[in-house]
């Protein structure tokens, strides 16, 4: 059971992270081909739902595999700094999506500050494990 839940936190925190890189080169490649902004809404769209699923299928995934097999006792500073940087990361994602009316230069800034902590996420995993 525990191989199982971290193959699915591991394909989930790829999609993640991947999903993010994907849109961060298609946005200004987009742009270019609809200026109406329909394209870019639909696609964003379509991200944060798969998103949202992976980032708690991630977090689920992690509970399962903390109860299977960790206990307080084994957990290390790159343990919290990855939860810390998930929650952040979380929390950021979510007022992004939300901030529809922000100007484009601070929800580019938001868009950076998540995938920063996405990247110290995946270290702090490498750290931890």
């Amino acid at each position: 059971m525990y191989e199982f839940l971290k193959l699915l936190h591991l394909i989930s925190a790829s999609v993640w992270l991947g999903g993010m890189i994907l849109m961060g080169a298609f946005v200004p490649v987009v742009r270019k081909i609809d200026d109406t902004g329909m394209t870019l809404k639909a696609l964003a769209s379509r991200f944060g739902q798969i998103g949202w699923g992976v980032y708690f299928l991630a977090l689920f995934s992690g509970i399962g595999m903390f109860l299977i097999a960790w206990g307080s006792s084994d957990l290390n500073i790159y343990f919290h700094i990855k939860m810390t940087l998930f929650v952040l990361a979380g929390l950021l994602t979510f007022i992004h999506s939300k901030a529809g009316k922000l100007q484009p230069k601070f929800r580019g800034m938001i868009q950076g500050l998540i995938l920063l902590c996405t990247i110290g996420i995946f270290y702090s995993a490498i750290m931890f494990s």
